[in-house]
Formats: structure tokens, sequence, C-alpha cells
């Protein structure tokens, strides 16, 4: 049998005289929308599990950036307070390296001085020698003189 037209004009003005039937067959017709509704459901709240799980993840990856940010500024805390304290031993090694400097520079002009008093207590000592030698010289003739 062939369901045309005229048979689905019938349908419909039975169904428009008769309520009993017209709710029979919303029911009829629902159950299967329900049934796809029911998918569509499960489907909705396998997506809101994986969302939660993604949401879940997400704030347990905030929590370890959270906890990682935290341990980088105390490291960079901690490398501030080092840097200053190479800061104030460099500052105080400058003026240590400008002090022994000026040490250097008096011990230079000392050791220079040193040098020509050196030079001329040689000098003094080489005339010395030279009238030690002439008095031994002149010494060693005189008694040969006296007597003679």
């Amino acid at each position: 049998m062939v369901f045309g037209p005229d048979d689905l004009r019938a349908l419909v003005g039975l169904l428009r005289q008769n309520p009993d039937l017209r709710a029979e067959l919303r029911i009829v017709l629902e159950i299967d929308e329900l049934r796809g509704l029911a998918t569509t459901m499960e489907q909705l709240a396998s997506t809101v599990k994986g969302l939660a799980a993604a949401q879940a993840n997400l704030a347990a990856a905030q929590t370890r950036a959270e906890r990682q940010l935290e341990e980088a500024a105390m490291r960079i805390k901690a490398l501030a307070e080092g840097q200053v304290r190479t800061e104030e031993r460099l500052t105080r090694l400058e003026a240590t390296v400008a002090a022994l400097t000026e040490a250097h520079g008096r011990a230079e002009e000392r050791l220079t001085r040193l040098e020509e008093a050196m030079v001329k207590a040689q000098e003094r000592l080489t005339r010395l020698e030279a009238t030690v030698a002439a008095l031994v010289e002149a010494q060693q003739r005189w008694p040969l003189a006296m007597t003679g």
C-alpha cells in the first residue's frame, strides 16, 4: 500500500478532529526525538567531563607555574643580593688596588732615592778605598823614609 497526498490530507484532518490521536502521534514522534536528545545529552555530559578535566589540568598547571614563578623570583632576589655583595667587594678591591698603587709609587720613589744614595755611597767607598790605598802606601814608605 502506497501512502499518497490524499492519504496525508485525510490523516491531517483526522488529527485535527481527534486531540487524543494527535497526542498519541506526538508521543510516537517525540520518542525518536527524545532518544536523539538522550544521545546529545550523553555527548554533552562527556564534553563537560572533558572540559572539567581540562580545567583541572589548567588549574594544576597554573599552580605549578605560580610556584615556579615564586621560586624564580626568590632566585632573582638572591642573585640581586649576591650582586650587591659582589659590587661592595669590588668597590673595596678597587680601593685596595688604589692604595697599593700609591704605596707602590712611594716604594719606587724610595727605591730610586736608595739607588741614588747607593751610587753616592759606592763613589765615596771607591774614593775611600783609593785614600786608604794611598795611606797604606804612604805608611809603607814612611818607615823606610825614617830609617833611611
